[in-house]
C-alpha cells in the first residue's frame, strides 16, 4: 500500500469571514501513472542515471491514498502532511548500470525495494473569505527520504543506499465559486534557480468539490507531481513523477 499526502484542505466555511477555529481530515485516492529517476555516485565512481522502469518500479496505474490534517480559521491555517510508501519491482537489465559504487551487467536480474517518506508542514494565509474568488499563499518546509535495496539475483549480491533532503516550500491556491460548490487550483513550487537548494518541484492540482452538511466533503480532480532533489552536492539525485485523477472524502469540524 502507498500512503501519500497533499493539500486539499480549506476552512469549513470558505465563503464566510470568521475567526472560529476549525479543522479536518482529508483522504483521497489518486489513480496515477508512477515513475521516477535516480543517480547515486560513491567516492570517485560516478553513477549511471537510471529510470524506475529499468528497476521494475514504474507503474501505469497505481492507487495511492493521500492524507491531510489541518487546523485554523478561514483566513489562517496550519497543515501537517505525511507520506510513506513502498514499491517493489523485478527486472532484467538491458544495459550496464553503476549505482552507489556497484556495477550491474547487461542481463542481470534485479529485485528492487524502494521506500519513500515524504512530509510537509506549512502555514497558509488566505485573502478575504467573503469573496467568491479568493487566493491563498503557502510557506513551509518539505522533506524527502528515499531508501533503495537492490538484490542482484544473478550473482546473489545486494546493495542498500538512499538520500534525504529538507527544503523550503512555497505554494499558492485559487478558489472560485460560492456556497457548497467550488473549483480549486493548487500549486507548490520551489524553482532551483532561487539558490536555496538543489531542488525543483512542481505540484499542481485542479478540482471541484462540494460540502455536504457540516461534516462531509467530496472532491474530484486531477493532480500532477514532478519533483527532483539532490543530496551530498549532487552525488545523490532522485526524482518522482506522479499524475492522474483523484477522488477525495473529507471530515471537517
Amino acid at each position: 500500500m502507498i500512503l501519500c499526502t497533499t493539500s486539499f484542505a480549506q476552512s469549513r466555511f470558505p465563503h464566510k469571514k470568521t475567526s472560529r477555529i476549525n479543522g479536518g481530515i482529508l483522504v483521497h485516492y489518486l489513480l496515477a501513472k508512477f515513475d521516477g529517476q535516480g543517480r547515486f555516485d560513491r567516492n570517485i565512481t560516478e553513477g549511471t542515471e537510471f529510470n524506475f522502469s529499468e528497476l521494475g518500479l514504474k507503474s501505469s496505474k497505481e492507487e495511492i491514498p493521500f492524507l491531510d490534517l489541518f487546523v485554523g480559521t478561514s483566513k489562517y491555517q496550519l497543515h501537517f502532511e505525511y507520506t510513506q510508501f513502498k514499491k517493489s519491482g523485478l527486472e532484467t537489465l538491458d544495459r550496464e548500470l553503476a549505482i552507489n559504487g556497484r556495477s550491474f551487467a547487461l542481463g542481470d536480474l534485479l529485485s528492487t525495494d524502494l521506500e519513500i517518506e515524504w512530509g510537509r508542514i506549512y502555514f497558509e494565509w488566505w485573502d478575504n473569505p467573503q469573496k467568491n474568488m479568493r487566493y491563498g499563499l503557502t510557506l513551509g518546509i518539505e522533506q524527502y527520504t528515499m531508501d533503495y535495496d537492490i538484490k542482484n539475483l544473478t550473482d546473489l549480491t545486494s546493495n542498500s543506499f538512499g538520500l534525504k533532503t529538507i527544503t523550503p516550500l512555497l505554494g499558492s491556491h485559487l478558489y472560485m465559486g460560492q456556497n457548497s460548490f467550488m473549483v480549486k487550483a493548487s500549486l507548490f513550487y520551489i524553482p532551483e534557480f532561487l539558490g536555496l537548494t538543489e531542488y525543483d518541484t512542481f505540484d499542481l492540482s485542479i478540482s471541484a468539490y462540494t460540502q455536504l452538511g457540516r461534516f462531509l466533503r467530496l472532491e474530484v480532480g486531477y493532480r500532477m507531481i514532478d519533483s527532483k532533489f539532490e543530496a551530498s552536492s549532487g552525488a545523490k539525485i532522485g526524482a518522482l513523477d506522479m499524475k492522474g485523477i483523484f477522488f477525495s472524502v473529507g471530515i471537517t469540524f
